[in-house]
């Protein structure tokens, strides 16, 4: 599988239209609500921790939802360190194909001290001003 290389991005990600620094996210932690601060969200250069998070994220929506998305790669990717010490929660922009159409997706991965990993979402991107198909 081709590696396409990260790009160093100094600005955060765009997220539902806004900056990351507009934007805070509540995420459910397994019972636990935190929320993620959105001036708190570090770029990620680690390509294979990227890669190898992007690739889980794929497998457990693909096992959890019934999809059959096959992950090619994460292009960028930010992490934040959940309030309490719990872990990391990873923000990663990657690509995988579904019937054979390349698409954008969002996931929220989050790892625990003991490096159990867990799915907290992934969704194809929604780009602002584009309404998606029906």
């Amino acid at each position: 599988m081709a590696q396409v290389k990260l790009l160093q991005i100094p600005a955060p990600p765009k997220h539902d239209g806004a900056t990351l620094d507009e934007a805070a996210t509540q995420m459910d932690l397994g019972g636990i609500l935190s929320l993620l601060e959105s001036e708190k969200w570090i770029w990620n250069p680690n390509i294979s921790e990227l890669q190898s998070l992007g690739e889980f994220a794929v497998k457990e929506k693909n096992k959890k939802a019934c999809w059959h998305l096959e992950f090619k790669n994460v292009y960028q990717g930010w992490h934040q360190r959940v309030s309490g010490n719990r872990g990391l929660v990873y923000l990663l922009d990657l690509v995988a194909k579904h019937d054979g159409v390349l698409t954008k997706y969002e996931a929220y991965v989050w790892v625990k001290l003991d490096g159990t990993k867990i799915l907290r979402s992934l969704s194809p991107k929604v780009l602002p001003g584009i309404e998606p198909s029906a």
